[in-house]
């Protein structure tokens, strides 16, 4: 039976908690890692095209700005007729409700007048009536038609035409018959059988709009391969512009498939292992007493983690230029809490993890180192 000994069993323990320093390290940096080359060149409108000359390797559209589709679909809207439903239940249960109610006449009035009302909040209904809120807001639409739907046809209204529950009422005593009784009928109440019977369909309504949004198209063009785009010194016009957005849109679409992205994923986590365990080798071979100092290994490898998550960060979100992160700043530290052959080698690494992340590696290296 092998036994360990107490020196076997202090160095076993200080292999595994080094390897899950390792693997914690590479695990947190690959986290952060973009999987997509991120956003390819740095330009503005109207200034100069600081790049070679850029031509398109592939086919793509150019797709439209986010204002002028705004603007398409703002102009769409202004042309889209809503769909109420005309519910007829509405009307013949409130005039039903009238009826009995009054079913021994309205006080003050001949007998005959319980149906001549009635007969008016027919009209009234059959014109159709929209609840104030809906009214107000399709009044203020430039197109102020409404589908009114009546069973399987549906037919165009002027908003005007429609009532609301207020003009509805209103319009009940301009019947010449009521009008000279008005006072008399006030007191009945009648605004109690005056209900909005136009019900906004807002499924219908919702899939109209979508169809008709649906036939925006998102590109106003093609680029064609081997069409060149741009060349040194010429000015990013708003054309131009355009153009090479769409360029890097359908770059990075077709750079996002689930295998690119799956072997991006295992190059990135060989990568940033390799390095990890060459700084940890150093530490092991070279400056062995750090590993009895928890405060000393955590910042060394607190520094190997933080700037790559900042390059990431910074990448992914086209935050600035890359070159503005104080990355010589982690050595110094090194340098004034521990030694110079640390610092620099802490530093190379630093730097290396962090070209992970960003397009061109090899300016960034040189221009870093």
């Amino acid at each position: 039976m092998i036994k360990f000994t107490s020196s076997d069993n202090i160095i076993w323990r200080s292999h595994v908690a080094r390897a899950i320093l390792v693997l914690i390290t590479t695990a947190v940096i690959i986290a952060f890692l973009p999987r997509t080359q991120g956003k390819m060149y740095h330009y503005d409108e109207g200034k100069p095209w600081m790049y070679g000359q850029l031509i398109a390797k592939f086919d793509f559209p150019i797709f439209k700005s986010e204002e002028t589709l705004k603007n398409e679909r703002d102009s769409i809207m202004k042309n889209f007729v809503p769909y109420f439903n005309l519910n007829e239940n509405i009307g013949k249960e409130k005039i039903e409700q009238f009826r009995k109610d009054y079913k021994n006449g309205i006080p003050g009035l001949p007998a005959e007048y319980v149906e001549i009302v009635a007969q008016r909040l027919r009209e009234l209904y059959e014109i159709g009536i929209l609840n104030s809120a809906n009214f107000t807001s399709l009044i203020k639409d430039s197109n102020n038609t409404v589908h009114v739907v009546e069973g399987k046809q549906a037919i165009i209204k002027p908003v005007k035409q429609l009532l609301t529950t207020l003009g509805a009422y209103e319009n009940l005593f301009t019947a010449q018959q009521l009008s000279s009784k008005r006072s008399v009928l006030q007191q009945c109440n009648l605004n109690e059988y005056i209900e909005p019977n136009l019900i906004y369909d807002k499924k219908r309504s919702e899939s109209e709009m979508n169809d008709m949004l649906s036939f925006i198209p998102q590109a106003s063009g093609m680029v064609l391969e081997g069409q060149r785009i741009i060349d040194r010194g010429d000015i990013v016009d708003a054309h131009t512009y355009r153009v090479l957005y769409s360029f890097e849109q359908a770059t990075e679409k077709r750079n996002e498939t689930k295998d690119q992205i799956t072997s991006t994923l295992i190059g990135q986590t060989i990568y940033v292992i390799i390095l990890v365990v060459l700084f940890t080798l150093y530490i092991t071979l070279f400056r062995k007493d750090y590993f009895d100092k928890p405060g000393s290994i955590l910042f060394l490898y607190a520094l190997l983690i933080i700037f790559p998550i900042i390059t990431s960060l910074m990448i992914k979100h086209n935050i600035f230029s890359i070159y503005i992160v104080p990355f010589a700043m982690a050595p110094i530290f090194v340098r004034v809490f521990m030694d110079s052959r640390t610092a620099f080698i802490s530093y190379a690494v630093t730097i290396l993890l962090s070209a992970v992340a960003v397009r061109y590696q090899y300016e960034f290296i040189v221009v870093q180192l």
